[in-house]
């Protein structure tokens, strides 16, 4: 089946150079978020011209929007796979939030900050977590600094920067220190989640990763109580998209039983398992007919289950309507 082609984009038509910029960017940031990278592109470098003119008109007012610009063509130049044109607009962008923090440090910290965050992702991007790690540090410094300030929005972006960090040092082969910096992470993904449904989604992303580090350290316990606390997130927002999380939910599920499984805690095994062929099973329903083995296999993962817990006739009757046998 031929896939349709977007219609072609209008043009933003508007006397206000600055009011165009915005356009530009706004519907760059919509395109990127629908990967359509070209046109996000087209759009991104279009903002930038403009922006730049802006500056020799004004640079005082217009230099942190164009910190801002440049910090969307980078993102959208990363999801082009144009990793070296990414890092050179980031690296602008910190030059610029350099030199606007000289002049007023409280006032541009934030411009300054977000541009680090932007530089550290993309040369993570090209496989240089060392590198990474230092402007990921800074901007996290700075977010701190802006929050102690009394910022508050600061906040999101702070656990943003942990995040950020942890990932680069599992990149280093530091396990230990990455959990530590991802736990300082989930506690700030806790604090916003109540009041902001995009910090429930980072939560849950957040705890699943932390169960992943404390389970290649095979601290099981621990591990299952991360993944404990990021299932009933993805199966919340998955009553909302279930094409986006359920396939995170039953991730997180698969998980949470390899846990009871190596803490032979086969009471918890049984409800983890059930959590998990209702997920599969949700997932099968909707179309998704790669997880019938997912289905079978975790069907004969709860017969053994039963065995352990000594209901061996349940156990029996699972596995004769698995393998269609009469005893």
């Amino acid at each position: 089946m031929q896939l349709s082609t977007p219609p072609p984009l209008p043009n933003i038509v508007t006397a206000d150079p600055a009011e165009a910029v915005r356009l530009l960017r706004a519907r760059s940031a919509q395109l990127l978020l629908e990967q359509r990278w070209e046109e996000a592109l087209a759009d991104a470098e279009q903002a930038l011209r403009l922006q730049r003119l802006l500056v020799n008109a004004d640079p005082l007012r217009q230099l942190p929007v164009l910190v801002e610009v440049l910090n969307g063509v980078s993102a959208v130049l990363a999801g082009l796979g144009r990793a070296e044109e990414a890092v050179a607009a980031s690296e602008e962008a910190v030059g610029l939030g350099r030199r606007l923090v000289h002049g007023d440090p409280g006032r541009y910290r934030w411009w300054l900050a977000s541009s680090l965050h932007e530089l550290g992702l993309r040369l993570a991007d090209q496989g240089r977590p060392a590198d990474a790690l230092t402007p990921a540090m800074e901007a996290l410094d700075l977010f701190q600094d802006d929050l102690a300030a009394g910022a508050t929005g600061a906040a999101p972006f702070v656990a943003d920067a942990f995040e950020s960090i942890s990932a680069r040092l599992v990149a280093l082969g530091m396990p230990a220190e990455a959990e530590a910096t991802l736990a300082q992470a989930v506690q700030w993904r806790r604090h916003l989640a109540g009041r902001d449904p995009v910090q429930r989604r980072r939560l849950g992303y957040a705890l699943h990763n932390l169960g992943n580090l404390r389970g290649a350290d095979e601290r099981w316990a621990e591990a299952l109580a991360a993944y404990d606390e990021a299932l009933p997130i993805f199966r919340t927002l998955a009553a909302d998209a279930p094409d986006e999380y359920l396939p995170n939910a039953a991730l997180t599920a698969n998980n949470r039983i390899a846990c009871t499984m190596r803490l032979a805690d086969w009471p918890r095994a049984l409800p983890a398992i059930e959590d998990a062929i209702a997920v599969v099973t949700e997932l099968l329903r909707r179309g998704d007919s790669g997880r019938v083995a997912e289905v079978w296999r975790l069907q004969d993962a709860k017969a053994t289950v039963l065995d352990r817990l000594s209901r061996t006739a349940e156990a029996a009757e699972l596995r004769r309507g698995l393998h269609g046998t009469t005893g």
